[in-house]
């Protein structure tokens, strides 16, 4: 009888330290995604503002078009235009 308590006793030991073992990984691997989800939200801000950038100067492109016409004159300065655009927020989260 002795011996076998004591298989029960070295079994429930086994089985909480694995319990705690497996408990602490997942907790490690929850953090990982936790900040890849981060990063991705913040990729995702930085595309979202690059593409209403790209909006705007469709936009441009098209009322300088239609006001002008095609010069070559225009097409630069809507290039200029883009490049010197600044984002409207710097700071992502």
């Amino acid at each position: 009888m002795d011996n076998s308590l004591l298989k029960a006793d070295i079994f429930f030991f086994v089985s909480t330290i694995s319990l705690a073992v497996l408990s602490l990984l997942l907790m490690i691997g929850m953090l990982y995604v936790l900040s890849i989800l981060r990063t991705i939200k913040q990729i995702s801000k930085t595309a979202k503002t690059g593409a209403e950038t790209v909006v705007e100067g469709i936009q441009d492109a098209k009322s300088e078009f239609a006001r002008d016409g095609f010069v070559p004159e225009t097409i630069l300065s809507i290039f200029k235009k883009l490049y010197h655009k600044k984002p409207k927020n710097k700071k992502i989260n």
